[in-house]
């Protein structure tokens, strides 16, 4: 059975792996992506983009980005790591509490009272005598602290295995956003270039 340091642990590492911004080593703040699929947030790779004249460059693969006349703002959001990283800090708040019931153990309400039972309803730690009281079943449902940590461990395990598969579903779709791109951008090279020729011709014979 899972402990609540494991399931912290668990929670740490989801949050390095997806939700850590590698400019500023922080959680997303308004996260964007690049054309070559990598993530940062929006405010980092606009100060990015203030300290070079060049062409922008992505920090991690350093691909070249055309970014366009809307610049950083015109990206598209990563709306997928923004509701994962609420999600998460829902979860982890949620953990606290539960970490916080097995710490001092005593329900401050009916005192002396052990706190063995967590409210999914209310997503707090109860008593026996809360359960009976302020948290009546059928409108509030109860499992034992220990279930609602295992609960919690189960959740944040199907959630890397959600976001692993969701991320290679998101990388193709991207992969092939940026093919039909660079085809449009081809066909629009030659169109103008077949336009300009064709418009020079009749000038020559005007």
């Amino acid at each position: 059975m899972a402990s609540e340091t494991e399931v912290a642990q668990a929670l740490d590492e989801i949050t390095e792996d997806f939700l850590t911004c590698c400019i500023c080593f922080e959680h997303y703040r308004q996260p964007k992506v690049l054309p070559c699929l990598h993530t940062f947030c929006e405010q980092c790779l606009i100060t990015l983009a203030n300290k070079t004249d060049l062409d922008f460059k992505c920090p991690t693969c350093s691909t070249p980005c055309d970014l366009g006349e809307k610049e950083i703002a015109g990206l598209k959001g990563n709306f997928f790591i923004s509701s994962l990283l609420h999600e998460m800090k829902k979860r982890s708040k949620s953990l606290s509490k539960t970490a916080s019931t097995r710490s001092h153990g005593l329900c401050s309400i009916h005192y002396g009272n052990e706190l063995r039972y967590f409210c999914k309803t209310c997503q707090v730690p109860t008593c026996t005598e809360c359960t009976i009281v302020t948290h009546r079943m059928p409108e509030h449902i109860h499992i034992t602290i220990k279930e609602a940590v295992d609960e919690c461990h189960s959740y944040l395990v199907e959630s890397v295995k959600i976001l692993e598969d969701r991320k290679d579903v998101l990388s193709k779709g991207m992969r092939k956003m940026t093919e039909l791109r660079s085809i449009l951008d081809d066909n629009f090279t030659k169109e103008k270039a077949a336009v300009g020729g064709a418009s020079e011709h009749m000038s020559k014979a005007v």
